[in-house]
């Protein structure tokens, strides 16, 4: 009982990674953000690089936190059962990219909005239309950064957890197949 409670607060190499890819995505999105502000409010012209680093550090994020949602999820089907069934393996894919597009469409649509009425500098004959393209172009970006990181951070998560591919007894590409 006391091994197993030891095992336990050792953090292993797979939450060490997460912990520092969190730490990173934070200051690059802090560092993004100020730097996005400042350049607004200082002057009519924000330079494009600018923009790419505050879409960037959100498109990190929205990985992150898929890896953090498949950590949480794949701990407690861990606890609930040995070896995980094709159904269970089903559940906990659906869960983790669930958790991603719930993060990944509203930022995504947002920060486009934003992009686009900031580059129409928010007149009236542009609202609309701005509005418009920041609905489409977040929503097919949304869509794309969640398939994306999901299957990247899938992959990143079998390579470096053992436990991971042994818990799940069928092959990822066998989950959309019926078997019969």
């Amino acid at each position: 009982m006391t091994f197993r409670q030891s095992n336990k607060s050792k953090l292993s190499n797979i939450d060490k990674f997460g912990i520092g890819t969190g730490l990173i995505g934070l200051v690059a999105d802090l560092i993004s953000l100020a730097g996005l502000f400042k350049v607004s409010s200082n002057s009519q012209d924000e330079p494009t690089y600018i923009w790419f680093l505050v879409l960037g550090s959100t498109i990190y994020t929205v990985a992150g936190i898929n890896f953090f949602a498949r950590r949480y999820f794949f701990k407690k089907i861990a606890n609930e059962i040995e070896i995980a069934s094709e159904q269970e393996r089903r559940r906990l894919e659906a869960g983790t990219f669930a958790v991603t597009a719930l993060i990944s469409y509203p930022s995504l649509i947002f920060y486009f909005m934003f992009a686009f009425l900031a580059a129409s500098d928010f007149e009236n004959s542009y609202l609309y239309p701005s509005i418009f393209r920041g609905l489409v172009a977040g929503g097919f970006i949304a869509w794309l950064v969640s398939n994306i990181s999901h299957r990247l951070v899938r992959s990143i998560y079998e390579a470096h957890d053992p436990l991971y591919a042994l818990k799940f007894t069928t092959s990822s590409s066998r989950i959309g197949r019926n078997s019969n």
